[in-house]
């Protein structure tokens, strides 16, 4: 309101799409890394939504604030659920804390419907998680 700028660190450099939710609260950016970091605009380490191959192009919160649009130049459009922002990242939690929370989120993915082999559905199960870390 004040005709100030705060840097906004936490979300990287290389910034190139921006969204606020609609209180101003909360910030969504995405850059060439293809993550989506969702968090404060005081600061604080942002939520990261993975998923693209590539650069964030744009990105959008609804109006409601529960969920946040991104396309990229991998020719793909995402819609988010707003992460839990007053829990911490689940980047950051220590590893059996991670695997707990990754545990209790839910996959969905689009499947061609058995039924109906010209159409498709979609297909929701739990998050298997790991048990041991998948070596690269």
């Amino acid at each position: 309101d004040g005709g100030s700028a705060t840097p906004l660190s936490s979300h990287g450099s290389q910034v190139i799409s921006l969204a606020l939710d609609p209180s101003g609260s909360f910030v969504a950016t995405g850059g060439y890394d293809g993550i989506v970091r969702v968090g404060p605009v005081s600061g604080e380490t942002p939520h990261w939504l993975v998923g693209h191959r590539g650069t964030v192009s744009a990105l959008a919160v609804s109006p409601d604030g529960r969920t946040i649009a991104s396309s990229g130049y991998d020719g793909t459009i995402r819609l988010w659920p707003m992460p839990d922002l007053t829990k911490p990242p689940l980047h950051d939690l220590p590893r059996d804390e991670f695997l707990a929370r990754l545990g209790s989120l839910i996959n969905r993915r689009v499947i061609h419907d058995p039924d109906d082999p010209e159409n498709y559905r979609i297909q929701v199960d739990p998050f298997p998680g790991w048990a041991t870390v998948p070596e690269l």
